[in-house]
């Protein structure tokens, strides 16, 4: 189980593919004083920091303050992740073909 904010940080940065720099900047501060908080070298992180991370997680602030490493939602950035493992359960090709046809969807939609 995770037990501090830092990691879960971390882990629900890597889970959806995002780089420090993006995070800090829907944060408003440096890369590296983003990596100062997944590092543990900032004590306590504000409030309104953590407020703006969970609505990037899509998350409420009791949920990402409670998380415990497991994905309580079927899906990240519409990929399927297994809630023990954290491992991709879609197979590439199959991921292919569903954004193919999302795309498709959309021309549609544009066209009209």
């Amino acid at each position: 189980m995770m037990n501090n904010i830092n990691t879960k940080l971390r882990t629900l940065r890597e889970l959806h593919n995002y780089k420090q720099d993006y995070v800090a900047t829907v944060l408003g501060i440096t890369q590296s004083g983003y990596a100062k908080i997944e590092n543990g070298d900032i004590g306590n992180v504000s409030l309104k920091y953590l407020q703006k991370l969970a609505k990037l997680y899509e998350l409420n602030l009791e949920q990402l303050l409670d998380w415990n490493g497991k994905i309580n939602i079927d899906t990240i950035n519409g990929v399927g992740v297994n809630q023990d493992t954290m491992h991709l359960h879609i197979p590439a090709d199959e991921r292919i073909i569903e954004l193919e046809e999302k795309v498709e969807k959309l021309l549609k939609m544009v066209s009209k």
